[in-house]
């Protein structure tokens, strides 16, 4: 199973399989107000917060990457910028089987995800 390491140097290891997808947003529903993000198993990109908008890569039918989507560009990266160190993702795969968590920065996360491939 893979491990995520956090900023603060805590090592986190998956306690389930989840096929993930090469964007840190993907399948993730994000609760601006809260500001976090859940996951919720489907296809959304939680960038798009006004409804439920499926990744627009896959809906193209091509190769969900972060690194070539349309919405990873300077103008959503600024719009990320003054909350992405405050944002908490709870990936499924990494929460504890107490249920007791507080998530993982979303730093962390997209660190993770881009680090695999």
């Amino acid at each position: 199973m893979p491990h995520l390491v956090t900023h603060e140097g805590e090592i986190l290891t998956s306690h389930s399989e989840v096929e993930r997808k090469a964007c840190p947003f993907y399948g993730f529903l994000a609760v601006t107000m809260d500001k976090i993000m859940l996951d919720q198993g489907g296809n959304k990109c939680a960038l798009l917060i006004n409804s439920y908008t499926p990744c627009q890569m896959e809906y193209s039918k091509q190769k969900t990457d972060w690194n070539k989507c349309d919405y990873n560009n300077p103008k959503m990266i600024n719009r990320l910028g003054w909350a992405i160190e405050d944002v908490m993702i709870f990936p499924r795969e990494f929460a504890p089987k107490d249920g007791d968590w507080r998530g993982i920065k979303l730093t962390d996360w997209i660190k993770y995800t881009q680090d695999r491939d």
